[in-house]
């Protein structure tokens, strides 16, 4: 059976919402075709309760919790806005010794999925063989909407030149992976690349219908996502 290296950041058994629900999922799709160690690195790393709720379906390791950089000198502003090679542009890392245990974890499995474009930039590697990135958010594609909506010329120059800088940095995640997947056929186009696999979002249908509280005439309004969305 294959050995999997499941690097996610979010608890699969973490608070609810979108990149928690794909991450549950597909854990689960993992666990079809090998044996699955779950590594979570992210800021809910010390989330105790979703830690223990998820390792009764699932094989974790000890999580890791990035800290800030503090790197924000002239010259990594310059590095973060013209090279397109440089990892720390989130302001947060994996330390040095996480980032040595993470390395010398590699080898000892067939394959390593990452979960969400930001992890492998948090873990401070470039190249990652025997690995797939599964890319459930696209930030240039919400700095683009919100270039859209927001008022004032030099606000909308700046997020615009924020967002094709990042898309130059998505645009080579091919060159760091020899596999990647989206969430649907739009992201998969932006990204022009054909080699891109989809892995659409969904859910878990209920058991029964469920009851509508509304009539149907009813003025409604449904937001999907995390209230930190603008």
């Amino acid at each position: 059976m294959s050995r999997i290296l499941y690097i996610c950041s979010s608890w699969p058994h973490g608070r609810s919402f979108g990149g928690q629900i794909r991450s549950l999922y597909l854990g689960r799709a993992l666990q079809e075709v090998g044996s699955v160690d779950v590594l979570m690195v992210g800021s809910e790393a010390g989330d105790r309760d979703a830690q223990e709720k998820t390792a009764r379906e699932f094989s974790t390791l000890p999580p890791i919790e990035p800290r800030l950089t503090g790197r924000n000198g002239p010259v990594d502003k310059l590095r973060r806005a013209f090279d397109t090679r440089y990892l720390d542009i989130h302001g947060f890392a994996c330390s040095a010794a996480d980032r040595a245990r993470i390395d010398a974890l590699l080898g000892s499995y067939d394959l390593v999925w990452l979960l969400n474009s930001r992890t492998p930039n948090l873990i401070q590697r470039w190249s990652w063989p025997r690995s797939h990135l599964d890319i459930d958010d696209l930030p240039s594609t919400y700095l683009r909407s919100l270039a859209q909506s927001v008022t004032g010329l030099g606000r909308r120059m700046k997020l615009k030149l924020q967002q094709r800088l990042m898309y130059r940095r998505e645009l080579r995640l091919a060159e760091r992976f020899p596999s990647l997947s989206v969430c649907s056929q739009e992201d998969r186009a932006y990204l022009r690349n054909d080699r891109i696999h989809v892995i659409p979002n969904g859910f878990e249908r209920p058991q029964a219908t469920p009851a509508r509280k509304l009539e149907p005439d009813s003025p409604r309004l449904g937001f999907i996502g995390l209230y930190s969305y603008a």
